[in-house]
């Protein structure tokens, strides 16, 4: 009895002393993580520690989430620790130079009118006194609670996480940089929302937009310009359609001073006057630049349009199902540049009726191509687009040529001025007013104001590049338009927007590329926390195989016997005498009715089946998925227990 409590007093005093090794262990390591997901979830990116590590002022991040009015969402909890988890990433990189504090607005609190006050979007729950705020307020240490000098993400809707470590790297990398660098746009579409005929109401700006506006400070610039300001930094110039003389020289010095340009051109923009035009005037619907891409050794031709038969999206059509569009096409790896850092985690960008860019030998720039069609591609008139009312007409005669066609390209080096001497926007001479003291026929003479213009114009000429040009050239718009890669919806009043292309993120890539913020472009694709079982897909199409053929015998099976149920019902065409069934139809009915029933049976039972079947396949890999390593562990246990009492 002596030797079995002291056995018994042995084993306590094992497991005491082990509980207490685990919590000096837990409290020792607290700060300890490996983090063993594929894509590095709940690991911050190397783009957003160069960020942080360059900080030299304190940021604060406010985190505000309603953990007491959330208690029943558990979605939303689930995602909330996921969003504390990576602040705390932020916090133990940056040290002292990231500080995180955490609010709980409750429901007429001091936290909530500070949550309102900054903007956050309150999300009702429930009764009317219940709201769900999950923001953050990212603002400088050294600027207090200045909400003007603040960057906020007024909520963290779960669709969006993939996008959060980017957000929240970028506002740190805005707040730390005191010089401001702006963006100017020109451009002969409606980019900037304009006036819908259909609603007869403004209309939003195109999400590429409001994205770079969230991100940098975009100043929309005149068509009809004469000069691009010295505090603009990269141009985008979009669909410039019958540009003048001088606004062409205003792009041209631009590049010359070390501006970054960044050109769309299209020989159809299907954005423009709603698309397919029927019937439209000759090349309405294109645009180019003539003067600089002579210059510069870029051949475009704005009348032709590439077709491509293995990237065509396929659309659907009332009369002929689902079709491929030649012209409407999703690009993918295979037709990106794959050393280039703009499509680092992209998978496909869509584009429309894009155009093709190709080089002279003599060129002055290096080139690099960033988007290519397949080689089972050709170019066709873009009249045909115009003129079409059917998407199978554009396959009527369409050959691929078994080449490649450059879409978008990449052009650096140092040039010279595609112009020989200043231009200007001359002033005219302006007739007097009636009644004035002088002569009504008397001109005011403007030579003096022009020659002036012209002095100072040809002072600041410049007949060749300062430094290599940057230059990207894209033979299509529509790559920039909602509808190829974006749906947007509201969500308690704030737009969401929810991309099945990554569009936006190329083109923010770009923008960011040429505004020297490569370290942000490592952060815009990121995994999500929720992945699919692939092998459980795999598994489930199997069986779906399996019953197909089974379910399509009885499917044609119940139509047949539906019909020669409803042939007997039918009653005499002249209608003329009360329809009677004889015996004999009467019993054919019943069998039909009966064999009707059977089969629906059999049919619900097919797929009854196959749910079952898929459910059992799903429940034993993730029971697999879930167990294997903590029977694993309990195996070497055993196997390690099992050699010690052997040695015994």
């Amino acid at each position: 009895m002596k030797f079995k409590a002291l056995k018994i007093s042995i084993k306590m005093w094992i497991v005491a002393v082990t509980s207490v090794l685990l919590i000096v262990g837990v409290n020792a390591f607290n700060n300890l993580k490996i983090d063993l997901t594929e894509q590095k979830l709940h690991t911050l990116l190397q783009g957003s520690k160069n960020i942080v590590s360059k900080l030299d002022t304190p940021i604060v991040i406010d985190y505000f989430f309603s953990d007491t009015a959330s208690k029943d969402i558990q979605v939303l909890r689930t995602y909330a620790k996921r969003v504390r988890d990576l602040l705390s990433e932020y916090e133990r990189v940056g040290g002292s130079n990231i500080v995180i504090h955490e609010y709980d607005p409750i429901a007429f609190s001091e936290e909530e009118d500070l949550a309102a006050e900054y903007g956050l979007q309150a999300a009702p729950i429930g009764n009317a006194q219940d709201n769900i705020y999950f923001g953050l307020v990212i603002r400088r240490g050294d600027h207090g609670v200045d909400k003007d000098k603040a960057e906020v993400i007024p909520f963290l809707h779960p669709s969006e996480e993939s996008k959060l470590e980017y957000e929240i790297s970028r506002s740190i990398s805005k707040l730390s940089n005191d010089v401001s660098k702006k963006i100017g746009v020109i451009t002969g579409l409606s980019v900037n929302g304009g006036y819908d005929m259909h609603t007869r109401q403004m209309g939003q700006p195109w999400v590429f937009l409001s994205q770079m506006q969230a991100l940098h400070e975009v100043e929309m610039l005149d068509i009809d310009l004469e000069r691009v300001d010295d505090d603009i930094e990269t141009l985008l110039v979009v669909h410039p359609k019958k540009l003048s003389d001088h606004a062409v020289y205003a792009i041209d010095q631009f590049v010359l001073r070390g501006g970054k340009l960044v050109l769309f051109v299209d020989p159809f923009a299907e954005s423009e006057a709603g698309g397919h035009t029927h019937g439209a005037e000759k090349n309405a619907q294109s645009s180019d630049i003539k003067q600089l891409f002579s210059h510069w050794g870029v051949a475009y031709d704005s009348t032709q349009i590439i077709g491509d038969a293995t990237t065509a999206m396929t659309v659907g059509s009332n009369q002929h199902g689902s079709i491929s569009h030649l012209s409407l096409n999703t690009l993918t790896n295979s037709n990106f540049a794959s050393d280039f850092p703009l499509f680092d985690g992209l998978e496909s960008i869509n584009i429309g009726s894009s155009g093709s860019l190709s080089f002279s030998s003599d060129s002055k720039f290096s080139v690099t191509p960033l988007l290519e069609s397949s080689v089972k591609s050709a170019l066709m008139p873009s009249s045909k687009l115009s003129m079409m009312r059917d998407v199978r007409e554009l396959w009527n005669g369409f050959v691929p040529d078994d080449k490649t066609y450059t879409i978008a390209a990449h052009l650096t080096g140092n040039i010279t001025s595609a112009f020989d001497v200043a231009l200007i926007k001359e002033e005219e001479n302006q007739a007097k007013p009636e009644g004035s003291l002088v002569d009504s026929a008397e001109t005011i003479d403007q030579d003096a104001i022009n020659k002036e213009k012209m002095d100072k114009a040809t002072k600041l000429h410049l007949a060749e590049s300062k430094s290599p040009a940057n230059i990207m050239i894209f033979a299509d718009t529509d790559l920039l338009t909602d509808r190829l890669w974006v749906r947007v919806q509201k969500f308690f009043g704030q737009v969401i927007a929810q991309p099945w292309a990554d569009n936006g993120t190329f083109v923010t890539n770009l923008v960011d590329m040429m505004m020297g913020s490569e370290d942000l472009m490592t952060l815009r694709s990121r995994g999500v926390h929720k992945r699919s079982f692939t092998k459980v897909e795999s598994l489930q199409k199997i069986a779906q195989e399996s019953y197909l053929s089974q379910e399509k015998a009885l499917q044609d099976k119940l139509n047949e016997t539906e019909q020669k149920l409803a042939k007997l019902q039918k009653s005499p065409s002249d209608g003329a005498k009360v329809f009677e069934l004889n015996d004999e139809q009467r019993a054919a009915i019943d069998a039909f009715m009966k064999e009707k029933l059977a089969i629906r049976k059999e049919l619900r039972m097919v797929r009854f089946k196959l749910d079952e079947s898929i459910k059992s396949l799903g429940f034993t890999l993730k029971a697999i998925n879930t167990l294997l390593i903590p029977l694993l562990i309990i195996l070497i246990a055993l196997v390690y227990r099992f050699k010690c009492c052997n040695k015994s």
